[in-house]
């Protein structure tokens, strides 16, 4: 898990953001919910229900109404590396969720979280210092409490929620709990950040809500056959 998600996936993606918008870049990385399911039903033998099938289909619709392929231009070198290391990152994500999966863990990952997180920062340092240069930080409130957020609930809170879900649910229904971010990301980015919707915005926030909602109906139904 460190190594393909904590340090994998976030060396491609924060590589790649220097010449893939924000936006588009969530819509990318995001694609390992489409990988792992697939990943699960091949090596775990996970059973895909129609439900699953489709709320995934709905969902990476949404995504790809966001991402659009027909309209990006493939002549741009930067930004067609730029993309591949962030489809690269999405799989390494889920190769992650079906090894947590598959795994049979000797500790909790409560218990693990900590040397995790410290195992990726012993890594991530060198080779940020390597690619971008010793840091140049004006240490204020602000970017303490930055630092704060993004460390303890941005990063070490959220890689242990996602470590045991991997651990308790289906890969499918893991990754259908998933598309919550990029759709999160867009209603914050309405309320907060003030964005305008456009009608294409608004119509994959529809696409990955009613994903989840199909997707998800099933869970406790299918768990109790399974």
């Amino acid at each position: 898990m460190v190594l393909l998600h904590m340090v994998g996936f976030t060396i491609l993606s924060q590589l790649a953001l220097q010449v893939v918008p924000a936006g588009q870049s969530t819509v990318l990385a995001y694609t390992s919910v489409l990988w792992a399911p697939l990943g699960a039903a091949l090596f775990l033998r996970e059973r895909l229900t129609w439900r699953r099938v489709v709320g995934l289909g709905l969902g990476v619709l949404g995504l790809m109404t966001i991402f659009n392929p027909v309209a990006f231009d493939w002549r741009d070198r930067g930004a067609v590396v730029g993309n591949a290391a962030l489809l690269l990152g999405a799989m390494l994500w889920a190769t992650s969720i079906v090894h947590n999966r598959s795994h049979r863990w000797c500790s909790t990952p409560f218990q693990l979280a900590p040397w995790q997180a410290l195992l990726a920062a012993a890594i991530l340092v060198p080779v940020a210092i390597l690619l971008e240069g010793p840091p140049n930080v004006a240490w204020n409130t602000a970017s303490v409490a930055m630092l704060l957020y993004a460390g303890i609930p941005g990063t070490a809170l959220a890689y242990w929620a996602a470590a045991v879900s991997s651990s308790e649910l289906p890969a499918a229904t893991m990754s259908l709990g998933l598309l919550a971010t990029p759709a999160i990301s867009i209603l914050l980015a309405l309320l907060l950040l003030g964005e305008r919707p456009s009608l294409t915005l608004m119509l994959a926030l529809a696409l990955i809500l009613a994903g989840m909602a199909v997707g998800m109906s099933g869970s406790g139904a299918d768990a109790r056959h399974r």
